[in-house]
């Protein structure tokens, strides 16, 4: 597995800051957030590592019978890294192949939004079927994209559901991402990103890790360990007790997946939001049959899980001239 940093530098706890004046709030779709238009660069470096990874991973992703899987031979139109840039190289956190965002994001970084346009003029048509489970709070498809009428039977979609809420999966065969598969980690393995484990001696607790489910969105039982004193433990991360109990729990259903961990990128933006990752899409060319990186947003949070936070800063991230 790629070698990263596992330790971040020594957490000092200061007063927690007010957020800079410059932010200003935005809800969208039932999610609220503070934007800071501050860009960030996405190299050309980073999004050659980045299309170099995405074309191995549309490579090993459990195959499902979709239309986007038979007719293109990938698991979705369009994917999300969440990364973090370590002096120049790029260090990839997950692959989410049904991302969200994709609406606000437009509203974050006007080069994202053309070059989504350009993208989907070469896409079929398709529509957003959102699950009524109570659970999912929040959506930002309709910013992007027509919501689906149960009367067009024979449109193609893009399902935001579980893949437990079996009632979807008749949309398997007009579906443009994943379904059964939604979070499924097993690429990462195959990409040697991490690995799996059943006993949580197989931990070396002298380094930092993530452990996380076989299955799973959202941040969902994912714990981040660092070996530092609890004293010095930033937020969001777990002690090594904690670390073992979720991996003899996880070994229940087959196993978790350990990471190392490699840290965020620190904002410099203030204590608040010390803490910044990016959240970079990528969409599929059908013309060309390549893809295509589109830029996407940052976001920044005083805690390590970062992913989507209520209380994160979102800015736009572009890509380099």
């Amino acid at each position: 597995m790629k070698e990263f940093p596992s330790v971040i530098p020594e957490y000092v706890a200061s007063p927690r800051e007010v957020v800079p004046p410059v932010a200003t709030g935005l809800t969208i779709g039932g999610w609220e957030i503070k934007v800071l238009p501050q860009e960030r660069i996405f190299t050309q470096r980073n999004i050659e590592e980045g299309l170099s990874v995405i074309n191995r991973w549309s490579q090993v992703f459990p195959k499902e019978e979709t239309f986007v899987q038979k007719t293109y031979g990938i698991p979705s139109l369009i994917v999300r890294l969440d990364c973090s840039v370590q002096n120049g190289t790029l260090g990839i956190y997950e692959v989410e192949e049904r991302p969200a965002g994709i609406g606000l994001t437009t509203h974050l970084n006007t080069d994202f939004k053309t070059r989504l346009e350009a993208i989907k003029n070469k896409w079929p048509v398709f529509k957003s079927v959102v699950s009524t489970d109570p659970r999912r709070k929040a959506t930002d498809d309709h910013l992007w994209i027509e919501p689906y009428n149960p009367r067009d039977n024979n449109e193609l979609v893009l399902v935001r559901a579980e893949p437990e809420e079996v009632e979807y999966h008749d949309f398997e065969p007009r579906s443009v991402s994943s379904l059964k598969k939604k979070g499924d980690k097993s690429y990462g393995e195959a990409l040697g990103l991490w690995k799996k484990i059943t006993d949580p001696d197989e931990i070396d607790f002298s380094k930092g890790c993530v452990v996380k489910p076989l299955q799973g969105s959202k941040t969902r039982d994912i714990f981040i360990f660092i070996p530092v004193p609890g004293s010095k433990r930033p937020p969001g991360a777990s002690s090594s007790n904690r670390i073992r109990e979720a991996v003899l729990a996880g070994s229940k259903a087959g196993g978790v997946y350990c990471q190392p961990f490699f840290p965020p990128m620190e904002s410099g933006i203030s204590d608040e939001f010390k803490w910044m990752i990016y959240r970079v899409f990528f969409g599929y060319n059908t013309d060309t049959g390549q893809w295509e990186c589109l830029g996407g947003s940052w976001n920044a949070r005083y805690n390590l899980k970062i992913h989507g936070a209520g209380d994160s800063l979102s800015g736009p991230v572009v890509l380099e001239k």
